[in-house]
């Protein structure tokens, strides 16, 4: 004999089945009805939001809250099956919703001038337009790392990142604001809080930017710095800083392949082989066989 147990099992089993195959096992009537008795936490999410005859036969109000979290954020239509005021959401809860769907903030009944700063920043992370212009930024006392993150979001723009003192920048914030905005805020910014590393990482996105570099500070840096803007410039002065310097010592391996396969005629003769090893010399001779008399 089953146990009570065991048959309720069965029997919820049974039923998670026959409301996950929707319409090719029951009739709409039957589907709604099963809906008002199934276990919806053993139905899985994408079965629900991938088939509209299931969304019209869920009681939603069985649903556990949680759960309608995830499916809205997989499907936004299930908002108008649900009455989603009555769940009483916060912003920290929809947060993954929002992600998504912000439109669904207008649909739970917020009001932006409540919100708190917490919420705020949240959908300010969000960069929409709207919530910019409905949201005081300046009534939140954001810090200057919140601040900037909501300056990321909204792309850099003029009316966001012109709050921020960017004496307070820091040098990774600056390559950040650099790459993207070019030289709209250079007059702004201190660069000579920029390292030779950072120099490199703004000019390979923002190559016009060089006018602004002060190639002096690869007089002192590692020289593979130098190496680098070589790579990325080719320019006459860039050679001249580099020969000024030891060079002949001070570069790597790594750095003597790196000169010969992009300049081959300019560097061979000044070369230090000894620094070359057999590794070195497949990935030189890839690009310049014919440099093989030089390898001892």
């Amino acid at each position: 004999m089953v146990d009570k147990n065991t048959l309720s099992i069965i029997k919820s089993a049974i039923l998670v089945y026959a409301f996950s195959e929707g319409g090719s096992l029951l009739r709409k009537d039957e589907l709604k009805y099963v809906g008002e008795y199934v276990n919806y936490n053993a139905v899985s999410d994408r079965t629900i939001v991938d088939n509209e005859g299931i969304i019209k036969a869920t009681s939603w109000a069985r649903v556990d809250r949680i759960k309608i979290l995830r499916l809205l954020a997989r499907n936004v239509d299930i908002i108008n099956h649900i009455n989603v005021k009555s769940y009483n959401f916060s912003i920290k809860e929809l947060k993954y919703v929002l992600k998504a769907y912000p439109q669904v903030i207008y649909k739970i009944g917020i009001k932006f001038e409540d919100l708190t700063k917490e919420d705020a920043y949240t959908l300010f992370l969000l960069g929409r337009e709207d919530f910019l212009d409905k949201i005081l930024i300046t009534n939140y006392n954001f810090n200057f790392l919140e601040l900037f993150e909501i300056i990321k979001a909204y792309n850099f723009e003029d009316r966001i990142i012109n709050l921020i003192d960017f004496e307070d920048l820091k040098e990774n914030q600056i390559v950040k604001i650099m790459k993207v905005t070019g030289d709209r805020y250079i007059d702004k910014i201190n660069l000579d809080r920029l390292s030779a590393i950072r120099w490199i990482d703004v000019l390979r996105s923002n190559p016009k930017l060089i006018s602004y570099c002060d190639l002096n500070i690869f007089k002192e840096s590692d020289i593979l710095y130098l190496v680098e803007m070589i790579l990325i410039f080719d320019e006459p002065i860039l050679y001249e800083v580099l020969k000024r310097r030891n060079y002949y010592k001070e570069l790597s391996k790594l750095g003597w392949e790196k000169l010969l396969i992009h300049n081959a005629d300019e560097f061979i003769e000044d070369c230090n082989f000894k620094k070359l090893n057999e590794q070195s010399w497949r990935k030189i001779l890839q690009f310049h066989p014919h440099l093989i008399a030089y390898k001892h």
